[in-house]
């Protein structure tokens, strides 16, 4: 019974050797094929802080946005500027319109 269970144990530590043998493998094939894209990855993580720096900073990118444009094409920016006024009160008079309505569908489901 002793015996067996020896042949048990020492097949079970084979086996993990081999298992371990395998791992190492596996991660310096894995490392290898990484290393290739390192300059790929160095460049994702870039952009992901350029973006990540931007949503913490939006109005001061915009803002810096308009002033370049008002003082490098000062018509253009006038345009740009009347048009966003009205499309953010087209906005506002739609956003209060899908709410009301909204409300209203609520309010009759609730009966």
């Amino acid at each position: 019974m002793r015996s067996a269970l020896y042949r048990y144990e020492a097949s079970l530590a084979q086996r993990r050797e081999a298992l371990v043998r395998a791992s190492g493998l596996q991660r310096q094939v894995l490392q290898a094929q990484i290393s290739r894209h390192a300059p790929l990855f160095a460049l994702a993580d870039k952009l992901v802080a350029g973006v990540a720096w931007v949503r913490r900073n939006g109005p001061l990118v915009v803002a810096g946005a308009g002033l370049g444009l008002l003082v490098l094409r000062p018509r253009r920016a006038l345009r740009l500027g009347m048009r966003a006024w009205s499309l953010w009160g087209a906005y506002r008079v739609w956003q209060g319109r899908f709410r009301a309505a909204l409300t209203q569908l609520q309010a009759r489901s609730s009966r």
